[in-house]
């Protein structure tokens, strides 16, 4: 069979420096299992993506296919709907499947959202994708749901399908460091990264994060040869001087990370990850920093205990700052992402977080505006006033179309905490001038 993966663009502003190692790898899949495969990857040809230029690349393909799959986050709704009526005037016998984050939060309202598909997949694809490879005809117009499954085992998961994308484009633009342009913006620079992922899932519960897509709370985690397999590949293919492990936790499993890191410095290239605050102590950061670690990422969200806690962060800001410092002594600089207006945030609260990030000479200034993506603990606690806003649930779907943003409706904002709207736009001033002493 003849199958092609569409990977939705996210954040046209921005330059695509992730490859969609989630599609690369369900393309291997599928070479494996004896068909054929392409990627029309849409995000890697941003800043700049049209639908006229996308009708072109459809209609360039020669070959019939038989199962088109569409991937994306929620935030992808718009796309996703445009894109699937070219899909079907371009390839109208086609199965039409969309599968990732955006299928995977929601069930049969999608099929009304987008009424051209077929069949969604929840959850992981790879349980999956073999039964719809089985007969895709059979699915045309069945509007069935699969999943949501993961991969119990991802020993299983094949390796990276690199040859499906265009690498130069990723390779070239950084990951992380000052020339990313986005909210991991950090002192140091690196001239040819790539992203890996070592884990899916995630042990923690934080109620604004939703993972259904990646297996939610069923923490997975591949094994260190196959990690350092693909570490050693890609360095030796792709010349990259900087890998980032972008899944959430990387740090969070410890015996993994004693087999790791001595074998990972013995590789001599450096390295970013994710991790928690909670998790990170001077020892360990030592150890990180010999082995190549010059960057993790960690989501602060906020230095007030109240919100913390409201946010199920499990963390405490005492703790928070150890491990800042714990980075900072081995020279790994530790970028932390903020939210602002979070349900119980008063503008004391949020002072607390300005002066905790100006205490701490933390390079990231930026904050994230609150928001609920459904399907989260956030959602269901702030959905009524959502919807005094919004006047449906398509409608505010479509509106989560880039999460740097903050959402409103006819001069109407949605502001989740308890600051007055004046005062959380005064204070937004404030943050997006980067005078947070002003807070």
């Amino acid at each position: 069979m003849n199958v092609l993966f569409i990977n939705m663009p996210i954040r046209v502003t921005a330059k695509p420096n992730i490859v969609p190692t989630g599609i690369g790898i369900l393309s291997s899949l599928t070479k494996r299992i004896g068909h054929r495969c392409e990627v029309l990857d849409l995000n890697g040809i941003r800043p700049v993506v049209s639908l006229a230029q996308v009708e072109a690349l459809l209609s360039s393909y020669t070959c019939e296919f038989d199962v088109i799959c569409l991937s994306g986050m929620i935030t992808t709704l718009r796309w996703q709907q445009c894109i699937a009526k070219l899909v079907r005037r371009n390839f109208p016998k086609i199965c039409l499947v969309s599968g990732g984050g955006l299928a995977s939060d929601f069930d049969e309202i999608i099929f009304e959202w987008i009424p051209e598909l077929d069949a969604s997949v929840q959850g992981e694809g790879e349980p999956i994708l073999p039964q719809i490879l089985q007969d895709p005809q059979a699915l045309r117009g069945s509007k069935k749901i699969f999943g949501a499954e993961i991969v119990s085992n991802l020993m299983d998961v094949p390796p990276v399908d690199w040859d499906s994308f265009d690498m130069e484009t990723y390779l070239t633009n950084p990951i992380w460091g000052s020339g990313a342009g986005n909210a991991s913006w950090t002192p140091f620079r690196n001239k040819r990264s790539i992203n890996l992922i070592s884990s899916r899932g995630c042990p923690y519960s934080c109620n604004f994060c939703d993972r259904k897509a990646t297996g939610g709370s069923d923490y997975r985690i591949y094994g260190v040869d196959q990690i350092l397999s693909e570490v050693r590949t890609v360095v030796a293919r792709f010349s990259v001087s900087f890998v980032g492990f972008v899944d959430d936790n990387f740090i969070s499993n410890k015996s993994r990370l004693d087999e790791f890191l001595p074998e990972m410095e013995k590789v001599g290239v450096t390295w970013g990850c994710h991790g928690r605050l909670n998790e990170i102590d001077e020892e360990l950061a030592g150890r990180l920093r010999r082995a190549g670690c010059v960057y993790i990422g960690f989501g602060g969200e906020s230095a007030d205990p109240y919100v913390l806690k409201r946010m199920n962060k499990k963390n405490k800001p005492e703790q928070m700052a150890q491990a800042i410092k714990a980075c900072q002594h081995v020279d790994i600089t530790p970028n932390c992402t903020w939210i602002m207006g979070y349900p119980g945030e008063t503008r004391e609260s949020l002072r607390r977080t300005a002066g905790f990030i100006l205490e701490h000479g933390l390079s990231q200034k930026n904050m994230f505006v609150a928001t609920a993506y459904p399907g989260t603990r956030l959602f269901e606690e702030v959905k009524e006033k959502i919807f005094t806003v919004y006047d449906s649930l398509q409608e505010y779907v479509l509106d989560l179309d880039d999460a740097t943003k903050f959402l409103s409706k006819d001069n109407i904002i949605l502001n989740y905490s308890d600051m007055s709207d004046a005062e959380f736009l005064e204070c937004r001033e404030y943050v997006e001038r980067g005078e947070l002493e002003m807070i």
